[in-house]
């Protein structure tokens, strides 16, 4: 009985301590720590706080997932190092067909991946989207062009096109267009270095390109016809189930981009 009425005691000062912080938060406008007070103090409880927990987290990441400013995976790591600081975090990033089987075979506990032909035995939360478009660099002599009055098929052949060697949005929409690959990539990085040669054309997101140097250095080829949406996802493995710790990533991930939506 006295346990009880101790848990119960711990419990009401932490819910008074919480308020009040979370009151002080509120009037000076800091409403995201605010925010963090009341899901770190009031919705973890004692017995499960998050805290606790120790070890290492294995996370990985698709190329690029950094510079999208609607991917808000830094704000999800910033909240989960202030709910379990004693837990050592592992990323790494890796093309698709490697996330995916590194969460399907245990070396990796969770990953942010584009969704594309999803391996059911894992589970999915969609996170946020990007926009890809074909590009040509600077030098190239389709740089500075209006095609709002050309056949993409007219003209896309005779240009050398540079793509994902592996099972991809992009190699699909390279398909779609029966572009033929002259130069085969890994990763956004090398493709935006063949692009910005002035040599090859390729897919891109326009995130990428607008931050890299925009209309300076990458002209978008038919911006409202050859374009695609990728979205991203967390994945995990659905059998065993998460461990607490990928868990509690999860929901940080979640509420991140949640809250980035609202």
């Amino acid at each position: 009985m006295r346990s009880s009425v101790t848990r119960a005691s711990s419990r009401f000062k932490r819910l008074i301590s919480a308020a009040c912080s979370a009151t002080s938060d509120l009037a000076r406008g800091d409403f995201e720590n605010c925010a963090f007070q009341v899901y770190s103090d009031l919705v973890l409880t004692p017995s499960r706080s998050a805290t606790s927990l120790t070890g290492t987290i294995r996370l990985g990441l698709y190329d690029q997932s950094s510079a999208n400013p609607d991917a808000h995976i830094h704000d999800a790591i910033a909240t989960f190092d202030k709910v379990a600081p004693r837990v050592k975090i592992e990323l790494s990033f890796d093309t698709l067909t490697a996330l995916e089987n590194g969460v399907f075979g245990g070396k990796l506990d969770l990953a942010v991946v584009p969704v594309f032909l999803p391996n059911t035995a894992l589970k999915i939360e969609r996170l946020y989207a990007e926009t890809m478009r074909l590009y040509c660099g600077k030098g190239h002599e389709m740089f500075g062009q209006d095609t709002a009055n050309i056949a993409p098929h007219e003209i896309l052949s005779s240009h050398k096109y540079a793509g994902y060697a592996f099972n991809s949005p992009n190699m699909q929409a390279g398909n779609r267009l029966n572009l033929i690959r002259a130069a085969n990539v890994k990763d956004e990085e090398a493709l935006a270095l063949l692009v910005q040669s002035g040599r090859y054309i390729g897919f891109l997101a326009d995130h990428y390109a607008e931050n890299s140097g925009g209309q300076e250095r990458y002209w978008p080829l038919f911006p409202t016809r050859l374009s695609y949406d990728v979205q991203f996802a967390a994945i995990y493995r659905q059998q065993p189930a998460p461990d607490r710790k990928t868990s509690t990533f999860l929901d940080c991930l979640l509420r991140a981009h949640d809250s980035a939506r609202s």
